[in-house]
């Protein structure tokens, strides 16, 4: 496959994770995205998946009186469920990786993002999927080192293998319909 310019590196297959290997969890999905992400931007494979799920479920909330805090922080509710956007830029940012969460972001910035090298976990998902007559809600957490005019190019945890010829590509149109589902949140690392 020829990478387009607006690509991380051509290396990041490398780094995919599958966050179900030994009968892992489906709520994995954040802490693999950060170990692939971390990875990804130190050039080597230095975090597994299962370490940072471990670490952030021991630590699912944490108190620092320190900081005169009054609420917990919460990283993973319950605390073998979600992890919350903001758990991956304290663990990011803990292990000296810079990160940023965003908000109410836009495409352009996440091009932007992109087209300087940065990687980036968005949150995805569908608060208003029915299965039958059953409301389940979803959110899912990936990485995203490129996209095509039609595509976002991703190193996706749920998904069991990729290589350079398939990048997990998702159309740009259903990426940013469940990206505003989920009020358009992005984690930048790098």
């Amino acid at each position: 496959m020829a990478f387009p310019s607006n690509f991380v590196r051509a290396d990041v297959v490398q780094y995919h994770q599958y966050q179900l290997r030994a009968g892992g969890s489906p709520n994995h999905c954040g802490p693999f995205s950060i170990a692939i992400a971390a990875n990804i931007v130190l050039g080597e494979p230095r975090f597994d998946g299962d370490v940072v799920a471990a670490e952030l479920s021991r630590r699912f909330v944490e108190w620092q009186p320190r900081r005169r805090q009054v609420l917990p922080v919460i990283n993973r509710f319950p605390p073998q469920a979600a992890t919350l956007p903001g758990a991956f830029v304290r663990y990011l940012s803990e292990q000296g990786i810079p990160a940023q969460l965003h908000v109410w972001g836009k495409f352009d910035q996440l091009k932007a993002a992109l087209n300087s090298g940065k990687v980036i976990i968005p949150i995805i998902g569908q608060w208003t999927y029915r299965n039958g007559k059953r409301w389940q809600p979803w959110a899912h957490a990936k990485v995203l080192v490129g996209y095509t005019p039609s595509h976002i190019l991703a190193v996706d945890p749920a998904v069991p293998m990729i290589d350079e010829a398939m990048l997990c590509p998702q159309p740009i149109a259903q990426f940013l319909t469940w990206w505003r589902s989920m009020g358009r949140i992005w984690v930048e690392i790098g």
